[in-house]
């Protein structure tokens, strides 16, 4: 999870481990929003992440889902039960707030011993081979 407002060199990094990965990056919205000559503003605001070829997904509800109020969060969560739609199932999650590279960030949560650890270790392994 990021916000646009971050230092465009975070959104890089961030972007680039998430493409690595194979993560998702969140935003709660574009920074300039996109009324009547704001378009080209927002647009500028997106292309720094954008660039580095990560999943954006612009998602408010996911900021909700997860109880995000600081940024950048990393949160690895397990899947819903099957026949759960969107927000219809509470997923289990666990998540890490701060600016800390995506590899540490995974490694620690890779020691987990249950199936939240076992997606961390997938992830790492992924972001590794990159």
């Amino acid at each position: 999870f990021v916000s646009l407002s971050m230092p465009q060199a975070s959104l890089k990094r961030i972007g680039q481990q998430a493409r690595q990965a194979g993560a998702v990056v969140a935003v709660r919205g574009v920074l300039h929003g996109l009324g009547k000559g704001n378009w080209d503003k927002s647009l500028k605001a997106l292309t720094p992440l954008a660039e580095t070829g990560a999943d954006i997904q612009i998602h408010p509800q996911l900021f909700a889902r997860y109880n995000i109020t600081a940024v950048p969060t990393v949160v690895v969560a397990a899947s819903p039960n099957p026949g759960c739609q969107d927000d219809a199932c509470d997923t289990r999650s666990v998540s890490v707030r701060g600016d800390a590279s995506l590899d540490y960030i995974l490694d620690r949560i890779a020691q987990r011993k249950d199936d939240l650890g076992a997606i961390a270790r997938e992830r790492l392994q992924k972001l590794r081979k990159s």
